[in-house]
């Protein structure tokens, strides 16, 4: 559940508006000019498109164990489709069709917090099953910085905590940042408790912190 408000919190915050702040100064200061005939665009929280969406999770999640990109997919009946085409889910998550809507909602919703999570768990689980086939020795996504043999120490954790963060968020983290206990809370407690108990419980905890960084309103807002 925690994870999953990651997200939620984004959407919540798209609904705020300005007298939301209790002491806000309601005073008149007058009508700010149009630029160039045009209105200012508001500030409110914009995500990313399903485009942008669509491009950037191949380059998150690199490659599988074929080396081809890994991308969210969905089953609809007998066929499966790339999740973020209109095949899939593109135009429920808001791509116009240029027939009735020509252009896209920017505004988060909880119908976008939902495929958020479910493109989340198909992606990461993807990256998990390709890192466990690589090769001893060959780059991994999810433990890129630590191991999963049982040799892991508490730093080797953290610096890949950092790795993921920088790599899914773009955000540089140093030690004593409030993140990095938080992800480290998901990963041990995911860990502890695989869903997949014969499975590799410490690639778990960082398939788990996968799911949560993908959810992390920093991956989403433009």
């Amino acid at each position: 559940m925690k994870i999953h408000l990651s997200i939620l919190a984004l959407v919540a915050l798209s609904g705020c508006s300005s007298g939301d702040a209790r002491d806000a100064n309601t005073e008149s200061k007058g009508t700010v000019p149009a630029l160039d005939g045009h209105p200012i665009p508001g500030g409110g929280v914009r995500r990313l498109t399903v485009d942008e969406l669509q491009a950037s999770v191949p380059v998150v999640a690199g490659m599988d164990e074929n080396g081809n990109a890994i991308t969210w997919t969905v089953k609809k009946g007998s066929n499966t489709y790339e999740g973020f085409s209109n095949e899939g889910y593109g135009a429920s998550l808001g791509r116009p069709d240029y027939v009735v809507t020509t252009a896209e909602n920017p505004e988060p919703s909880p119908l976008y917090a939902k495929f958020a999570r479910d493109m989340a768990l198909d992606v990461c689980g993807k990256i998990m099953k390709a890192d466990l086939a690589r090769a001893a020795g060959e780059p991994t996504t999810l433990w890129h910085m630590t191991k999963v043999d049982g040799t892991a120490t508490a730093a080797t954790n953290q610096e890949n905590t950092k790795y993921l963060v920088l790599r899914f968020l773009g955000l540089r983290l140093v030690d004593g940042d409030p993140m990095l206990a938080s992800l480290e809370s998901v990963r041990a407690e995911a860990a502890a408790n695989p869903k997949d108990p014969a499975g590799n419980a410490e690639a778990q905890g960082w398939h788990a912190v996968c799911v949560a960084l993908f959810q992390d309103p920093a991956f989403h807002i433009d």
